[in-house]
């Protein structure tokens, strides 16, 4: 299962638990209960994954984003060399258009490769690299990918 399908998991039941009439019972001792969908989809899962970090780069958790989005191998490289502060600090100068370019990412359907293993969004709104948002499905999770 997909780290992804597990936060949405997670995301359903807090919204059963937390939010005021989820989950419970009405006046007339209907349920109230609201269904949540699971995405099915790579191009939901990718607007999940987009979401995520978002809402982590927003909240200035970059290396939690910069941890949970790079690919283990090259999470692994930086990390043996030491570079890590380097890299979320060189990454901090561009974080505004990093979350701009997401967010014009959702709005757009991805180009797949042939196995669905590698998604690309061509965006024109903000000046990234190539003016591409690019990941990579490695063992069912999604990484950005250049």
């Amino acid at each position: 299962m997909s780290v992804f399908i597990r936060l949405t998991s997670v995301l359903a039941i807090t919204c059963l638990l937390l939010l005021p009439g989820c989950g419970g019972e009405s006046s007339e001792g209907e349920s109230d209960a609201i269904e949540v969908k699971a995405p099915t989809t790579p191009e939901e899962v990718l607007i999940l994954a987009m979401d995520e970090a978002i809402r982590l780069v927003e909240a200035d958790s970059i290396k939690a984003m910069f941890e949970k989005f790079t690919p283990p191998d090259d999470l692994a490289r930086i990390d043996s060399a030491g570079v890590i502060d380097q890299v979320l600090n060189q990454f901090k100068i561009f974080k505004l258009d990093f979350v701009r370019a997401l967010k014009e990412s959702k709005t757009i359907q991805p180009e797949f490769n042939e196995d669905t293993t590698k998604a690309t969004y061509e965006v024109v709104e903000v000046e990234v690299p190539g003016h591409k948002v690019k990941f990579q499905k490695i063992e069912d999770t999604w990484y950005f990918s250049d």
